[in-house]
């Protein structure tokens, strides 16, 4: 009877670890806004910025999505809400 409630026990134990840790990796990161465009080749394929440097109309940033220089994909260069 002991082992069976040791065994619970530890069970309990970790789900409650790997809840807890999964919570971490569910939150999402805080946004970074950049002051200024970065260099061209500087954000990956695919990768999202934000860039805050008062050329976007009130409430808004630029959003940049990084481009492909060899494959000739350009940069995506948008005003969008500023994200929360």
């Amino acid at each position: 009877m002991k082992v069976a409630w040791k065994r619970r026990g530890w069970l309990a134990v970790m789900l409650v670890a790997g809840l807890i840790s999964g919570c971490a990796v569910i939150a999402p990161a805080p946004i970074e806004y950049l002051p200024q465009d970065p260099p061209p080749g500087a954000v990956p394929y695919g990768k999202q910025v934000y860039v805050d440097d008062g050329r976007c109309p009130d409430a808004q940033v630029k959003r940049i999505v990084g481009g492909d220089a060899k494959k000739n994909i350009p940069r995506q260069v948008e005003c969008v809400p500023r994200p929360q």
